[in-house]
């Protein structure tokens, strides 16, 4: 008998502890079919995997924790490539595969194929940013490239329902299978067709989809009809596990098929209308506020005009002079009064009566000739200015450029209505108005000429 005796428990935790410590056990992948498959009320799934040629069986489980990385049930008689750890339930001297990831059969080697298709067209150059395209802010027509009848088709309708209810964005489908034999090449040829109608936009796409099923968008003549079409390309796969190749070349990528027309239509022509609207009371604003503060500047031009013209300067002196003769005839009156007050006080009456009657009509006459003396100042006074306001009218009607305007002349300013007196205060290319009698006109100065026109 040998003399080193171990309980079950030991010899089940030293094979444990052996299978920790081996680097092929903790991280293992396993072909076989799937049969057993219980989905436990805690979350786990307890499957066995079997080798259907020779029937060889292995205990596996995949930890609820686990579970967040699959995209598909496990079904009797899949045929999966598990991927785990080796373990063993030492209560029951039992190993089993603790599995991280389940995959079906043949998909591991399409993502590696994926993965080699993604470097080689990376180091081409074909998901470089420099040759992504914008999508224009406003679009007038938009194609889509998805499955006829689909979940995605009735997604799009929807979206452009809610993004474009006036119908204002006109809209091309164009049909193609998403998977299967020859979905790849249908898809890629659909591609160039809706390229080749010239359009704004294009959203290429078809809802999200276990893995499997996803790899028409893996595909190189796909990849490389999105790169070299000149129409910018939304991808709308759906898929955020797997990322397919598509989605690095499109210049666009939207998650769902209500994204994308989201990312397509990116201000609807309703919010156009809004801007519009609200510009158009702005300018109106704008307009209004210039229009008064014109008119206050016309007010205030108009009267200053009127003060210093001519005609009111003539009207003011000749209110000047009827002011003066008023004053001078009541001081005439005055003074007569005061003589007359003063003879009746210092001569007796009947003494002085023939004298004082011979002295009044002295002054009598003396007041007439210098009333008549008045009279003749002031017709004079009146006649010269009469004639300096026909003179300074005459210059007036001579220097004013509506006069000159009104023979052929014209009025020139710049850009900002500022008079322009000399060519040397222009340059080629300088916007200019010209005002005549009856308009104004904009032109641009071409060439200049200094030469003294009044000397010629």
């Amino acid at each position: 008998m040998n003399n080193n005796i171990y309980s079950v428990s030991q010899i089940n935790n030293y094979i444990k502890k052996m299978f920790a410590r081996d680097g092929v056990l903790n991280n293992v992948s396993i072909k076989g079919e799937i049969t057993e498959c219980n989905y436990h009320s805690s979350g786990h799934i307890y499957f066995t995997l079997k080798d259907k040629d020779t029937g060889a069986q292995m205990h596996a489980v995949m930890w609820r924790s686990a579970r967040i990385n699959q995209d598909f049930d496990f079904k009797e008689g899949d045929k999966v490539v598990a991927t785990g750890r080796l373990d063993v339930f030492d209560v029951k001297g039992q190993y089993q595969l603790v599995t991280t990831l389940v995959e079906l059969a043949g998909v591991g080697e399409l993502f590696l194929q994926r993965k080699k298709l993604k470097e080689k067209l990376e180091a081409e150059g074909l998901f470089d940013i420099a040759h992504k395209k914008s999508i224009p802010n406003i679009i007038r027509t938009l194609g889509i490239i998805t499955g006829r009848g689909s979940r995605a088709e009735g997604d799009f309708k929807r979206g452009l329902m809610q993004r474009d209810p006036g119908g204002y964005i006109r809209v091309t489908f164009m049909y193609a299978p998403m998977e299967g034999a020859g979905a790849a090449g249908a898809i890629a040829d659909a591609i160039r067709r809706m390229d080749a109608l010239g359009l704004d936009a294009m959203i290429v796409g078809r809802g999200g989809g276990a893995s499997e099923t996803l790899w028409s968008f893996d595909d190189e003549e796909v990849v490389r009809a999105v790169y070299s079409a000149n129409t910018p390309i939304i991808s709308a796969v759906g898929h955020d596990m797997d990322v397919p190749v598509i989605d690095f070349a499109a210049d666009v990528r939207a998650g769902t098929p209500s994204f994308a027309i989201e990312k397509a239509i990116i201000i609807t022509y309703d919010e156009i209308k809004s801007r519009l609207v609200d510009a158009h009371a702005d300018i109106t604003g704008l307009l209004l506020d210039k229009i008064e503060k014109y008119r206050d500047r016309l007010k205030y031009d108009s009267v200053m005009l009127e003060k210093e013209s001519p005609v009111q300067k003539i009207k003011n002196k000749k209110q000047r002079i009827e002011s003066l003769r008023d004053a001078l005839k009541s001081c005439m009156k005055e003074k007569t009064g005061a003589y007359r007050t003063r003879l009746l006080r210092t001569a007796d009456r009947e003494k002085l009566k023939g004298s004082l009657e011979r002295k009044l009509i002295n002054r009598k006459r003396v007041l007439e000739i210098s009333e008549a003396e008045i009279k003749r100042l002031m017709k004079s006074s009146l006649s010269d200015t009469k004639n300096r306001f026909k003179i300074l009218a005459g210059s007036l009607e001579s220097a004013s450029p509506v006069a000159k305007i009104a023979g052929g002349y014209a009025y020139v300013s710049d850009s900002e209505d500022k008079k322009i007196s000399s060519v040397k205060s222009l340059s080629a290319g300088d916007r200019i108005n010209m005002a005549l009698r009856d308009g104004v006109v904009g032109a641009e100065v071409t060439d200049i000429e200094e030469k003294d026109i009044w000397t010629m």
